[in-house]
């Protein structure tokens, strides 16, 4: 049986560079997204960050930790098997060739101490699938690391290895993230494609995070930054959802009837070698180019930036191509009942069959008093003990012809049991990792007094201040931290640890204080402005919009500020409508003239009141 696999790596606290702020959340939400809501098996999906998020969890990322846990999923794979391979952290290039960067990477020691992109893709490209996503968000513009070329040594690797990349910028720009999202741009477009559109191929993710993540950058006013793809032709349907995991997705209603429609009226209309597909025809070879030999040989930078994607590039046209391709491969699976030709009988399995190639059994053990029942009774037993994972294992192995009425009660109880186990997991993993945060700073201030003691003219003082840096980095880090959570009187604290004798490191401390100190302040008008809200009364909604429009942009409350704004605004003219439409057209008009001029339903809002006034004074 077809399994999916992912080795997703997230790391934020370096030995020798500045902490990330969101490269291990983006690795967590990745690997739950799989887990919990796709529902790929939890010991496929080897999540590998600096600091444990569960029990299972793999070592430290260490660079001979990193390779043993690749080598040992690559040695798992199969023809049928598909691959992600995610890592959020650093990268940088020496000598032309890119390396991504373990936790105890030395950017003195590049070559000795990372990983290089050129031995990791060949490594998956000689397992037995071919079926493989790389996804890279290494450009980091806190490291003071060659960063100029990152990325184009990876794009060729790529392109003649004919391997799916998908990188978060160009070569020049740096990956971008926001405190108000808590993850990085890219990875939060990735999971919105998959989630919420609809995006199952490889075609489909790519456009979608093109489109979405230079809008990231602008609603946040970050630098722009535009992912870059390297999709060979016959991995541009590569599904990245498997088909029987999309009624999972809380997909949009818009998505959700597309797909549905397709699967219900669309035949399976397969794309051959050569062939020009549809987004060929309309959008030019963009996507084609990793497959051009001609292209291949020019070896100039512009080549690998044309490759780009771009925005507006419409990933909702390949919703149908997705669904064709999806029945194309419930025929092939099923190619046997198609054909006539009588399915493989279980005399003829070779011995060893029930095991994978490390010897462990491929079917869920139990307790040991169900042994020798029939798929359905095994997981009837597991669902009363609870093992609604083993259950649905179990229930994968009934035919698709015996499938009845208590097959499909049982694969709901199951998918619930499922469900609520990937909630409760949730939340224990959020509070283990909220314990597992450093709770004060001080050790970090005890080592800079310490460190401050070595005198000017000593041989390690170089080293002492370089230390220093570094630690006072820490402390601002963790502050930075806290205020993300939103504890912007422990952000305080922390920062104040920093002593006024280092000049440079004071005064960032200052200026970060001073912003924690300002959005503490609106956090709280956020709240009052809430709290005044009366239903059906416009007066308390236009009063808590003036209360919440100061709010400055260089605050990430002001992106809450002005969606409350807007929702707000649209209130009042609800109200308003509310009112005409029972006749009292006075009190109509007197919640139109509220809704603020800034806001986006303001023009409605006239068009209504103009309406509503002639009337009235028709009425008179």
């Amino acid at each position: 049986m077809a399994r999916h696999w992912a080795i997703i790596i997230g790391i934020n606290q370096y030995q020798s560079l500045q902490p990330l702020m969101f490269a291990q959340q983006d690795a967590l939400e990745l690997r739950n997204f799989f887990v919990d809501e796709v529902g790929w098996e939890s010991d496929a999906c080897c999540l590998i960050t600096d600091r444990a998020t569960s029990p299972d969890q793999a070592p430290i990322p260490t660079k001979a930790a990193l390779e043993a846990q690749i080598q040992a999923v690559c040695d798992q794979l199969t023809a049928d098997d598909t691959l992600w391979f995610f890592f959020s952290g650093y990268g940088t290039t020496e000598a032309d060739a890119d390396y991504l960067l373990p936790v105890d990477g030395d950017p003195a020691r590049i070559a000795e101490t990372g990983l290089s992109l050129e031995t990791l893709l060949k490594q998956l490209k000689a397992t037995p699938t071919e079926k493989l996503l790389v996804a890279l968000d290494i450009n980091r513009s806190q490291a003071a690391l060659p960063n100029q070329r990152l990325g184009l040594h990876s794009q060729e690797l790529a392109r003649n290895l004919g391997i799916p990349l998908l990188l978060s910028c160009r070569p020049q720009q740096f990956s971008q993230e926001s405190l108000a999202v808590h993850h990085g741009f890219f990875t939060m477009a990735l999971l919105e494609a998959m989630r919420f559109h609809g995006c199952l191929t490889l075609v489909q993710l790519s456009d979608y995070v093109a489109d979405r993540v230079p809008q990231l950058c602008q609603h946040h006013l970050r630098p722009e930054q535009q992912p870059v793809a390297v999709i060979p032709d016959e991995a541009k349907y590569l599904l990245v959802i498997p088909a029987e995991s999309v009624a999972r997705l809380p997909l949009t209603q818009a998505a959700a009837a597309s797909t549905e429609t397709t699967l219900a009226t669309l035949s399976p209309q397969p794309t051959l070698a050569g062939q020009t597909s549809p987004r060929e025809s309309s959008d030019g070879e963009r996507l084609a180019i990793a497959a051009d030999p001609e292209r291949d040989s020019q070896g100039s930078e512009d080549e690998f930036e044309d490759e780009d994607i771009e925005a507006g590039s419409g990933w909702q046209r390949w919703a149908l191509v997705a669904a064709a391709l999806l029945l194309l491969g419930v025929f092939i699976r099923n190619q046997t009942v198609f054909m006539g030709n009588a399915p493989e009988t279980i005399d003829s399995v070779s011995e060893g069959a029930g095991e994978n190639a490390s010897g462990d059994p491929l079917f869920p053990e139990g307790t040991g008093n169900e042994a020798n029942l029939p798929p359905l009774e095994q997981a009837q037993v597991a669902i009363a003990e609870t093992r609604y994972q083993d259950a649905l294992t179990w229930l994968e192995q009934i035919p698709t012809a015996e499938r009845d009425q208590t097959y499909g009660a049982l694969l709901q109880q199951a998918q619930a049991g499922v469900a609520q186990a990937g909630r409760d997991s949730q939340a224990q993993l959020a509070e283990a990792q909220r314990q597992l945060q450093p709770l004060s700073a001080a050790p970090f201030a005890a080592a800079i007094a310490q460190a401050e003691q070595v005198p000017a003219d000593d041989p390690n003082y170089a080293q002492a201040e370089a230390l220093i840096e570094r630690w006072g980095q820490v402390i601002l880090d963790l502050a930075e931290a806290e205020a993300a959570a939103g504890d912007f009187d422990a952000a305080i604290l922390t920062a104040q640890q920093i002593a006024e004798g280092r000049s440079d490191l004071y005064s960032l401390a200052q200026e970060r204080i001073a912003n924690f100190q300002q959005r503490k302040v609106n956090q709280d008008v956020l709240k009052q402005a809430q709290e005044r809200l009366v239903p059906n009364q416009p007066q308390t909604f236009r009063d808590s919009i003036d209360l919440v429009m100061p709010i400055s942009p260089e605050y990430p409350e002001y992106a809450i500020a002005q969606d409350r704004v807007a929702r707000w605004s649209e209130d009042i003219l609800a109200i308003a409508r509310t009112r005409a439409a029972r006749g009292d057209l006075q009190g109509a008009i007197a919640a139109a003239m509220l809704v603020p001029e800034q806001a986006a339903v303001y023009g409605q809002a006239q068009e209504q009141l103009q309406q509503w006034q002639a009337q009235s004074e028709a009425s008179q």
